[in-house]
């Protein structure tokens, strides 16, 4: 149920703040809105205001906005030309005009993004990833604990103990426990590896060196060899900042994920075409599920840089130019404003309906993958049984 909530929570924020940019867009630049929905139908609600119809429907997974004149093949070539000339339709808009009301959803979710970490950064939260606190005014108190001491491990052999903070591991500070897990999991060789942490106790500083010894872990019917030490780790503490250097923190971290997440999606196109190959680092819905269930269980400010991570995904997927995205309505617009000429009804059709196929077959491809990695099906007969 947790898992649910969230969900919805996650979507609806996401993809209403993106369909509001276009409609606060269209409505100041006097285009029609002919419909703001927020869900998908059935319908349950609607009324209309001011030549808009606002519609709540039953399944609350984000919204749609629509507008009048964005399907052109409503129209035959009498009424396209009437068209062209009602300034309540999208067809009878400038170029610059185009630009401003397709990329205003992209820039809702990177302002939301931004309002999401501040909050984040302002209530103090734990990091989801490496290096958040690095930023002026952030106070990191975060730290590893040892929660656990498997019986007969390295661990136990040189004396760690539940409580115990690991500062260091082979001379690198650490704050959350993946770091750690970063470092141990790829030392392995054919014989022992060696770790050297560097551990609080009480106020007491010990330095403590030891071997690994080799384990498999699994993610769904993935699986795979790493070193340990036989330890449970557990991040505590938070990191914190006023709201000027929250505001500061949030706009950096805004546009290093912007960035990551860039590489990633060129990662998953260059191996795509290169290796016809679906990279390791994409997940689709199945793995947004499992993300959300982690981030959700985390706790609400959690959920909330889960949030703003997927939102600034969206901006930057959507941006591309690729038929079928904003991006590709951007592309279409400035190619029309650079040779003076439109595309015709035809030709822009085409390749709207071949881009969404692309983006179709892509989404069910990522589906089936994650499918397979979480072991989706393996985990539905264990609930039957």
């Amino acid at each position: 149920m947790l898992t649910f909530l969230a969900l919805i929570f996650i979507f609806s924020l996401v993809v209403l703040v993106h369909e509001l940019g276009h409609f606060i867009a269209a409505k100041k630049l006097g285009v029609e809105v002919r419909t703001f929905a927020f869900g998908f139908p059935p319908k349950i609600w609607a009324k209309k205001i001011k030549g808009t119809k606002y519609v709540i429907n039953a399944l609350p997974l984000g919204g749609y906005v629509s507008l009048r004149g964005e399907d052109e093949s409503e129209f035959d070539e009498k009424e396209l030309d009437k068209e062209e000339g009602n300034k309540r339709s999208l067809l009878s808009k400038s170029p610059q005009e185009l630009l401003i009301i397709f990329v205003a959803g992209v820039v809702m979710n990177f302002v939301l993004a931004v309002f999401l970490l501040w909050i984040c950064f302002m209530l103090g939260t734990q990091a989801i990833y490496n290096g958040m606190w690095k930023h002026e005014g952030v106070v990191n108190n975060q730290k590893v604990v040892i929660t656990e001491v498997e019986k007969d491990s390295p661990a136990e052999k040189v004396g760690l103990l539940s409580g115990d903070i690991i500062k260091s591991v082979d001379n690198k500070t650490v704050y959350l426990s993946d770091e750690v897990l970063s470092i141990v999991y790829p030392k392995i060789t054919d014989n022992e590896a060696t770790v050297d942490l560097i551990i609080d106790r009480n106020g007491e500083v010990l330095e403590k060196n030891l071997t690994t010894y080799k384990s498999k872990i699994s993610s769904g019917k993935n699986e795979k060899e790493v070193s340990r030490i036989g330890v449970a780790l557990e991040t505590k503490g938070e990191m914190k900042a006023n709201a000027y250097f929250a505001f500061k923190a949030a706009l950096s971290e805004t546009g290093k994920i912007s960035k990551l997440t860039l590489f990633a999606i060129t990662d998953l196109f260059k191996q795509l075409i290169i290796k016809f190959q679906i990279s390791d680092n994409v997940s689709g819905p199945i793995g947004i599920v499992v993300a959300t269930s982690y981030f959700a269980h985390m706790g609400f400010v959690s959920l909330l840089q889960f949030t703003a991570i997927l939102s600034l995904s969206l901006a930057v997927f959507n941006i591309l130019p690729i038929p079928a995205l904003d991006g590709g309505h951007l592309t279409f617009t400035l190619i029309e404003m650079i040779t003076r000429r439109k595309f015709s009804l035809k030709v822009k059709n085409i390749i709207q309906a071949t881009g969404f196929s692309v983006l179709i077959l892509l989404m069910i491809a990522v589906t089936v993958k994650d499918f397979v990695n979480f072991d989706i099906l393996g985990s539905i007969i264990g609930l039957v049984r």
